[in-house]
């Protein structure tokens, strides 16, 4: 009897998650937007209960944090704009000294015994390869340029979001007893706690990475310094393979457009001092252990958060994986299951 409930559990629970995974699919051009504008909402109520305690009324407050918000993302992307212009007007140089390389490449390999050029062609190769690298860009740009057009409903999505934020308390006051309601009042204050931490990590995290890299590439004079620098701290926000993408692309750059190796070695060496010097000091000090979520954990979430949501779903299945294992944990009939979420390899109670 036992084994029958265990196996109709198990089905039960798998059709569950297929379920909502085909709603988060089906649903993500709304969903996106809002999980966006919760995330920032939590971000900008600090601020806004600020503007409060200063006699500003609720409406006027949540205008203003949000217009400082915006003007901040917008002035980020502003400069990241301008680099792209000046990068695009420089781009047949780039060209044709990245055909140069890949020339000199392809010499060097047609000496080598036994290999002749109609065997390997580099030129050939590459090139074919780009044409496949565009076409995919091409497609998730698009899914970028709609994401954006979706993220126009989540300034007013943190409106209302900052404007109402006392309705869940109020919903569950009247709902439950009042041990529940301190109960769930707890597990509010842990998530809410949790995400503020995550996201004020994260943005320190992503300026101080930038900074770091930025005088590394200025020293050693790397053309768009400025430009690369942010490219990788915002590529950084992609757990894992973010970080890893963005350096190649700078390596390549530099490979291209720099005569000398040393330069080429140096920059290689130093972005890797700075990895090692972000996830061993910089995001411990700063993003530390906010989600307490295993690395396993985090590496499923960012490959089923782009499966499902895209880019936007690398960055937040994240946090949301976060709150799953703090409501796991409250809930004594599922807390055995946070332990697949845990971050304690050494634990065996």
């Amino acid at each position: 009897m036992n084994s029958k409930l265990s196996i109709r559990n198990i089905f039960f629970g798998l059709g569950t998650l297929i379920i909502i995974i085909f709603c988060l699919s089906m649903a993500k051009n709304i969903l996106i937007p809002i999980t966006w504008a919760l995330l920032f909402s939590f971000l900008l109520i600090p601020l806004v209960d600020y503007l409060e305690s200063k006699k500003f009324k609720r409406a006027l407050a949540i205008i203003i944090a949000e217009l400082l918000f915006f003007i901040v993302v917008l002035a980020i992307f502003g400069v990241l704009t301008m680099e792209v212009v000046n990068i695009t007007k420089d781009l047949p140089e780039i060209s044709g000294k990245f055909t140069k390389s890949v020339n000199d490449i392809n010499d060097f390999i047609g000496d080598i015994p036994y290999v002749t050029p109609d065997q390997f062609d580099l030129v050939t190769f590459i090139k074919s390869k780009l044409d496949t690298i565009f076409q995919w860009l091409s497609t998730k740009l698009t899914g970028v340029g709609n994401t954006l057009v979706d993220l126009g409903l989540m300034p007013i999505f943190i409106y209302f979001f900052l404007y109402y934020r006392e309705i869940p308390s109020r919903f569950v006051n009247r709902k439950y007893s009042d041990d529940k309601y301190s109960e769930i009042i707890v597990i509010f204050g842990k998530i809410k706690k949790m995400i503020n931490n995550y996201l004020r990590g994260l943005i320190w995290l992503t300026f101080a990475l930038a900074v770091l890299d930025y005088l590394i590439l200025l020293i050693l004079g790397i053309e768009y310094a400025l430009f690369f620098a942010v490219f990788i701290a915002v590529l950084n926000l992609l757990p894992y393979i973010g970080n890893f993408l963005a350096n190649l692309v700078v390596i390549g750059f530099t490979y291209v457009t720099e005569d000398s190796s040393l330069t080429l070695f140096l920059v290689i060496g130093l972005l890797y001092l700075a990895n090692i010097a972000q996830e061993n000091i910089l995001r411990p000090w700063l993003v530390g252990s906010s989600t307490s979520i295993n690395a396993l954990a985090i590496l499923l979430s960012v490959l089923i958060g782009a499966m499902i949501w895209g880019v936007s779903g690398m960055i937040l299945f994240v946090p949301m994986v976060g709150v799953l294992k703090i409501i796991l944990e409250a809930i004594p009939e599922l807390s055995p299951y946070s332990v697949f979420l845990e971050d304690k390899p050494g634990n065996k109670d």
